[in-house]
């Protein structure tokens, strides 16, 4: 069994880069740390043995999708099969946005 594809929507793409330039504009090496660790996360939740999953969570908006913490930033996502779908790349010093 091959991993899923991982695909980012436009504003979690748009949120992984401007958290990744916050963090650069004070500590690139810890911004290049904190990009590797995403894209590793990603790698794990894409692997198909295990299938590793966070926990469920509900979005403001109501949406359901599953979430896993990348400190400083939580990543929300959702699974179709064989595509991982990252929704949001959410700061944790920002206002939550899922329950």
């Amino acid at each position: 069994m091959k991993p899923d594809a991982v695909e980012f929507t436009a504003l979690a793409r748009a949120e992984l880069e401007e958290a990744i330039e916050s963090i650069a504009a004070r500590n690139p090496d810890a911004a290049m740390r904190q990009r590797t660790a995403i894209g590793a996360t990603l790698a794990t939740l894409a692997g198909p043995h295990p299938r590793v999953d966070g926990p469920s969570a509900r979005l403001n908006t109501g949406a359901p999708c599953r979430r896993c913490f990348v400190h400083p930033s939580t990543l929300y996502y959702d699974r179709a099969p064989g595509l991982g779908l990252v929704l949001h790349v959410w700061h944790h010093a920002r206002e939550p946005i899922a329950r």
